[in-house]
């Protein structure tokens, strides 16, 4: 394996190992069930970038295989994680749907190994994360209206994130025309190597930018809609209380008692709308 291939692997493990340590952190926060499809997502991707390191120092050529089955493997599995983490924000997914999925990701390297061997492993691995990347490039057409107001200004990275994927196909389209395989691992040409790693390392930042600042966007908007949603029903609900004390036939060693309870109303009242202007 090219010494430029290790150190573009070595970059790539260390970025995945950021997304999952962020991931991580998003679920011990916010304790939502979606950050375990990220963090799954990114654990997958850091194994499937060891397997080739593992695979480069093994002698038997059918433990090369193997690892590089493995990796193929776990690369599908993680962008197929990491697919399913973003785009649970719009939609929730059946549980037996998105296990038959995980198992026909594992099952489908072992029969296309055995069938075309590891470097048709490595096109079919190559074609089904980029059909993961088409879907989060597509998301806001998908999703509709509710996209943008969502995620703000996290919308600006999904647009470089296109542009990103858009040479990371055709890099790969070029790579197998020339007989290479998804990741290179073969291949001695510097120049495609370099290209190749360095769109891969910056897709990688990008979807970790993107997932921190699609997080937070999606973060704000759930509050700002939660305090709108509060402070408009409890506006109402004191307009009544209010309006009922005001209309209420009070008798006069009661009235102090009623007075109090407009007085609290309308202290009430300007509470509100000073969450709802924060």
């Amino acid at each position: 394996m090219d010494d430029l291939v290790v150190f573009g692997l070595i970059v790539l493990s260390i970025i995945r190992v950021f997304g999952f340590l962020i991931s991580l952190d998003f679920y011990v926060n916010l304790r939502n069930n979606r950050y375990i499809f990220l963090i799954l997502g990114w654990f997958c991707w850091f194994l499937a970038g060891l397997f080739p390191l593992i695979a480069d120092f093994t002698i038997e050529s059918f433990l090369t295989e193997f690892f590089i089955v493995l990796n193929g493997m776990f690369v599908t599995l993680g962008a197929f994680l990491i697919v399913l983490g973003i785009t649970n924000v719009f939609r929730s997914y059946q549980p037996r749907l998105v296990i038959s999925i995980i198992a026909f990701l594992v099952i489908l390297p072992v029969i296309v190994n055995l069938s075309g061997g590891n470097k048709l492993v490595s096109i079919i691995s190559s074609i089904i994360v980029f059909f993961s990347y088409f879907i989060i490039m597509i998301l806001d057409s998908l999703v509709g209206e509710d996209f943008k107001e969502k995620v703000g200004n996290s919308h600006k990275w999904f647009i470089f994130l296109r542009v990103v994927v858009v040479l990371q196909i055709l890099i790969m389209i070029y790579a197998i025309f020339k007989g290479g395989s998804f990741g290179l691992y073969d291949s001695s040409d510097a120049l495609l190597i370099i290209l190749n790693y360095g769109v891969g390392i910056a897709l990688s930042l990008v979807i970790v930018i993107l997932m921190i600042h699609f997080e937070h966007s999606v973060t704000t908007f759930q509050k700002d809609y939660l305090k709108d949603t509060f402070t408009h029903d409890l506006g109402n609900i004191l307009q009544i209380i209010s309006s009922a004390t005001e209309m209420l036939e009070v008798p006069d060693d009661s009235r102090e008692k009623s007075e109090l309870i407009l007085k609290k109303s309308n202290e009430a009242s300007k509470l509100i709308n000073k969450i709802k202007n924060l």
